[in-house]
């Protein structure tokens, strides 16, 4: 038996898929690795430290990450450090770390961030980067990403498949009439995806398939608001904030499509989520989504509006293929479950404990 701290400071409200990383990861971690007692920081198992009494959600993150988790080191007395994204103290603690890279879009695409994030990221992370002692990531595309950017850490990099059997556990809504999209990040595009409805509509002024747009800041919906009025699409495309967890299973389980025009993913949840669910998926090809969707989703060309379109009109021209493909997103999604990510992930932390004795 060992112990490991789990830093999920990284993961804070609307983080995306870095929330569910951390909420998949705890689960599979009790299910599969009874030889590791994990602790997670801050949260439920910390009640005893300093911080869960001053109430970390007001202290900042670099307090958190550079001051108290080092008591939380001592006070757990735990014998490994995993991190859900490559922050770690400065220096390094002198226990084994492994974190976790979801992602380099701030090198690959830096123009989808403020100068304050790539700053951030670009000294924090890259410091986490170079001194852990190893690095997890989702994908291919991440750890090919980190041989370009970091080609000094490659061999200490891991891939390790997320899961996606928590939708398994969702709220279920009868399918609809709609089809759903994103905005919680630059990188979904929700721009895009309305000039593909307006596409649609073109070709089709009776079209019925309405479209959700899901997670978006107040500031961007009201611009894009603006644009959907324009282009007379009110009837059809709705815009929603971030929803609660049981609005938002709701929307996704209730969907007749998933639309991702995404310009880069470090893991799609979203897809892999719609094919455990039997929900098709249109996505932006070559952007590594092909790491989570395999080659049971259809493609098109990212900066083409026409071309997703026309991957939409051969999803409901061809119910028969349509069908075939989701059965088989379902094959391919089963082999996503938690419980074999952290099973996985925990010989890479008891190596790097075997590594130090």
């Amino acid at each position: 038996m060992y112990r490991v701290l789990f830093d999920t400071t990284g993961a804070g409200k609307r983080s995306g898929g870095m929330e569910t990383v951390v909420s998949g990861l705890e689960r599979g971690f009790r299910e599969a690795t009874p030889g590791a007692e994990l602790h997670i920081y801050p949260g439920a198992s910390t009640k005893p430290l300093r911080v869960s009494r001053l109430g970390w959600h007001r202290l900042r993150r670099t307090w958190l990450q550079q001051i108290d988790l080092r008591q939380a080191v001592r006070e757990t007395r735990v014998e490994a450090l995993l991190a859900c994204d490559p922050s770690m103290p400065v220096p390094r603690l002198q226990i084994p770390t492994t974190v976790v890279v979801h992602d380099l879009r701030h090198l690959v695409r830096p123009e989808e961030f403020g100068a304050s994030q790539r700053l951030y990221r670009s000294v924090v992370w890259s410091y986490g980067i170079r001194h852990a002692d190893r690095i997890v990531v989702p994908s291919i595309a991440t750890r090919d990403a980190l041989a370009r950017y970091f080609p000094e850490v490659s061999n200490n990099v891991v891939v390790i498949p997320w899961g996606a059997d928590h939708v398994l556990d969702w709220v279920k809504a009868p399918t609809g009439q709609h089809a759903v999209a994103f905005g919680h990040w630059s990188n979904k595009r929700p721009d895009f995806v309305v000039q593909v409805w307006s596409e649609l509509r073109q070709r089709d002024p009776a079209l019925a398939l309405e479209l959700a747009v899901v997670g978006l800041p107040a500031k961007t919906r009201q611009g894009l608001q603006k644009v959907i009025d324009e282009l007379g699409l009110s009837d059809l495309v709705q815009l929603y904030p971030y929803l609660p967890d049981r609005e938002f299973q709701q929307v996704c389980t209730g969907a007749r499509l998933l639309v991702l025009p995404s310009t880069l993913e470090g893991f799609c949840f979203p897809a892999l989520e719609a094919q455990m669910l039997g929900i098709p998926v249109v996505a932006s090809a070559g952007v590594g989504i092909e790491d989570a969707g395999g080659d049971v989703i259809l493609y098109a060309a990212g900066d083409s509006v026409h071309d997703f379109a026309d991957a939409i009109q051969r999803v409901f021209d061809d119910p028969d293929e349509t069908q075939r493909l989701c059965d088989l997103g379902r094959q391919h999604a089963a082999q996503f479950t938690w419980r074999r990510s952290a099973s996985q992930l925990e010989a890479v932390i008891a190596e790097t404990l075997a590594a130090r004795s």
